[in-house]
């Protein structure tokens, strides 16, 4: 008689569940306890992990708010340095146009005996440019958008902006009338103005015989652009400026 004949199950199917059930119940609980033990061993660690960032707060917080403070009194030293910084760059700009007795003594410390002045005026000037009709239109109209910038700025800064746009255009020129007698003098003369430290410029317009005159005297005119003073583009402290940033050195003198 085949095997699979004498193989008779008189067994229920609900008996066979239940007992595979049983069988299966020990792993279950094996696979729970793992993963609680999970659970609870990532709660721990996410526990300490906020512990100790707990603590590190608690040490770097102070020196948070010292930092905020300083830093708002930085600010507050910034602000109070830019004001004061402004207004000395005012009284500077206010002094930039050069004594007119130092313009003086410049003019006749190597004035030579054989030169005598009959005129000298010294007045400020604006320097002859050609500006289209549609440039001219356009300086309105960023003059306008400057006008409106300039109520955002302190005081001494709105002065000083204005006063640049009033006179850093203008320029101090020395008109010489006068008479010689010696031409070689003259010139010696003029191109010892031309190096002088106050000007940038001495031209000789000008020369003529004086009618009625004696027989080498001759009549000049000649004109002599002074340079910008401080506060002023190209002035002392812009060039100075200038040479020590191209010279790479970090500490600017003062005017």
């Amino acid at each position: 008689m085949p095997d699979s004949l004498l193989q008779i199950d008189f067994l229920p199917a609900h008996y066979h569940r239940k007992h595979a059930s049983k069988q299966s119940q020990p792993w279950r609980w094996v696979v729970v306890a793992v993963f609680v033990l999970l659970l609870a061993g990532a709660s721990l660690s996410r526990w300490y992990q906020r512990k100790q960032l707990e603590e590190q707060l608690a040490i770097i917080a102070p020196r948070y708010d010292e930092a905020v403070e300083q830093n708002k009194q930085l600010t507050e030293v910034m602000h109070t340095l830019g004001e004061a910084r402004s207004v000395v760059e005012l009284i500077t700009y206010l002094r930039h146009p050069w004594p007119r007795t130092q313009l003086l003594k410049t003019l006749v410390a190597s004035l030579p005996e054989e030169v005598t002045w009959s005129e000298l005026v010294i007045a400020r000037e604006t320097p002859q440019r050609n500006q289209a009709p549609a440039r001219r239109g356009r300086f309105r109209a960023e003059k306008l958008g400057q006008d409106a910038d300039l109520e955002k700025l302190s005081p001494a800064e709105r002065d000083l902006v204005r006063f640049r746009q009033q006179y850093d255009e203008l320029r101090t020129v020395i008109h010489m009338v006068g008479t010689t007698t010696d031409n070689a003098a003259l010139h010696r003369y003029i191109g010892q103005l031309g190096r002088e430290s106050l000007f940038d410029k001495a031209e000789l317009e000008m020369l003529e015989a004086v009618e009625g005159g004696g027989e080498n005297e001759v009549r000049f005119e000649a004109t002599i652009i002074v340079r910008p003073g401080y506060g002023q583009p190209r002035g002392p402290a812009a060039q100075n400026r200038a040479k020590l940033a191209a010279a790479g050195t970090p500490k600017l003198d003062s005017p």
